[in-house]
């Protein structure tokens, strides 16, 4: 059964009425695979951050939250109300370029993260980030949409409090992408963002990667991991360690080895204090032991089959040490290998130890994704993924039991992309 309704917001702009869209469409999910059968697994700029309440355009008024009309009415799997009672659950999406299609340069834009509401499917606010420097606050960009380079992983923070995002801190004026410049000429740089909106951008790498694009980060506490593609020179490997704050007051923005010079690191993500990566072999891999800052460290693989990985989730099911299912998010580059784009689902088995493949879940036939985010509730897994093109934000919904049901939360304006999904921050 499948049911339509629409929700849109209507934004004053200066050229006039702009219209955003965001839909409930629900359907039953296409999914490839066996049936079932997991484990391990701010400061203020002078561009300044600018925190929007239901409106993601500058200027804008906040707008009203609507009722999106949410699919529970006909698909009980696709409910956000919870055998836990509580809040819904929040999700940040980063988008990259304005609303209205504009961007800072033919080569690089602007990025907001978007924060949505899942009860409803409802935008609750979005958060500018920085686009000129001031003091010890950098600008921080993206190469611009419609590019879909492997750049725009995101991560939250081990206690829940941030969300990191990786970019530039400088741009062209031409279409040249902000990643073409080596990082000593162009750093790197990681934005912490909190949930009262604070944004900061202090934290810097320049002697390190190559002139390629940057991967994502995760954060535990003052120490920050970043990924990327390394250079063949010894302490230029693909994951590198930094302080958070390091460039303050002319710090040094030099970072720490932590794998050997290897293939790119696009997601890291930690579960259970223990740091992971999806890398350009095409494998989700545990790093080290718990956060390591030092290295070379080994790199352990957890499942090596995800062609065209870039964010993963594993979740706990039983609220026990460890997790039983893990979702990685595959952008459909596999496909004559026989990995359709989508979210690969993996079942962990305690007795061999091991990760199952056990089903693939597709927004289309022909979709590929790229972010993502997964979480439990009640005997359900709710997945979140923004498509390989950028232009959609969806939500799946792996079932205890029934059928798996897809909907589209939002779609991208004209001029603009998503990329990198995780959990908005809490307080």
């Amino acid at each position: 059964m499948r049911r339509t309704c629409a929700l849109t917001f209507v934004f004053a702009v200066t050229a006039g009425m702009f219209t955003y869209a965001c839909s409930d469409d629900t359907e039953a999910l296409r999914s490839d695979g066996p049936s079932e059968g997991g484990r391990d697994g701010g400061n203020t700029n002078g561009d300044r951050p600018t925190v929007e309440d239901a409106s993601l355009h500058d200027g804008g008024d906040a707008g009203t939250d609507a009722d999106s009309g949410d699919a529970s009415d006909d698909a009980a799997t696709d409910d956000a109300a919870t055998d836990d009672a509580g809040p819904a659950h929040k999700i940040v999406v980063l988008r990259v370029g304005e609303l209205d299609g504009g961007s800072i340069s033919p080569g690089a834009g602007q990025l907001f993260l978007d924060e949505y509401e899942l009860g409803g499917n409802t935008l609750v606010r979005s958060i500018r980030l920085p686009t000129q420097v001031n003091g010890d606050q950098r600008a921080i960009v993206q190469t611009a949409a419609p590019s879909q380079v492997r750049e725009g992983a995101i991560s939250s923070s081990t206690d829940g409090r941030s969300v990191v995002v990786t970019g530039y801190t400088g741009h062209s004026d031409d279409a040249t992408p902000p990643y073409s410049s080596a990082p000593s000429d162009n750093p790197r740089v990681v934005a912490r963002i909190t949930a009262d909106g604070s944004v900061d951008t202090s934290t810097l790498i320049s002697d390190s990667f190559a002139a390629n694009y940057v991967g994502g980060a995760a954060i535990s506490g003052n120490d920050i991991w970043i990924g990327g593609n390394a250079n063949n020179n010894p302490g230029d490997g693909p994951l590198q360690y930094l302080r958070f704050g390091n460039s303050v007051a002319g710090g040094a923005t030099n970072g720490t080895e932590v794998v050997a010079p290897y293939y790119a690191h696009n997601c890291v993500r930690i579960f259970e204090d223990q740091l992971y990566a999806s890398t350009n072999e095409w494998r989700i891999v545990s790093i080290g032991t718990g956060l390591p800052t030092t290295g070379p460290q080994v790199e352990t693989p957890v499942v090596t089959d995800p062609i065209g990985a870039s964010e993963f989730e594993f979740v706990d099911l039983d609220g026990k040490p460890g997790a039983e299912r893990l979702y990685v998010a595959v952008d459909g580059m596999g496909v004559n290998a026989g990995v359709p784009g989508g979210v690969r689902k993996y079942v962990y088995d305690s007795k061999s130890k091991t990760w199952t493949y056990s089903t693939t879940f597709r927004e289309s036939l022909n979709s590929g994704l790229r972010g993502l985010a997964a979480y439990k509730e009640g005997d359900d897994v709710i997945i979140v993924a923004t498509t390989t093109d950028g232009d959609k934000l969806v939500r799946f919904v792996d079932p205890a039991t029934g059928t798996p049901m897809s909907t589209v939360i939002a779609t991208a304006p004209h001029g603009a992309m998503y990329r990198g999904v995780t959990h908005a921050p809490k307080p």
